[in-house]
C-alpha cells in the first residue's frame, strides 16, 4: 500500500503543515496481521514503521484513545532500525 498524507497543525507549539508518503506491505503471519514499510516527510525526516491489527470491530482515531484502551507498556512494542 503506497499513501500520501498532509497534516496540518493548528494550536500552540504548530510548525506549520507537513507533507509525506509511505509504502507499506501486508505481512500475514498466521493470525497476525501487520503492514510494515518505510515513510517520509517533506521535512527532511523518514523511518520505518510497523502497525499490527489489534482489533477488528472498533474505530480508533486517535493516539489518546489507543493510548487509554492498551495502557499496558508490553502492547507498545518498538523496533530499532539502523538506517544509512
Amino acid at each position: 500500500m503506497a499513501y500520501l498524507f498532509s497534516e496540518k497543525r493548528v494550536g500552540t507549539g504548530d510548525h506549520g503543515s507537513r507533507q509525506g508518503a509511505a509504502e507499506l506491505d501486508l505481512i500475514e503471519d498466521g493470525a497476525t496481521k501487520y503492514l510494515e514499510g518505510h515513510f517520509w516527510t517533506q521535512a527532511a525526516t523518514r523511518g520505518y514503521i510497523k502497525v499490527k491489527q489489534v482489533s477488528s470491530n472498533e474505530l480508533i482515531s486517535s493516539f489518546d484513545q489507543a493510548n487509554k484502551k492498551w495502557q499496558a507498556l508490553d502492547s507498545w512494542e518498538q523496533l530499532n532500525v539502523n538506517f544509512k
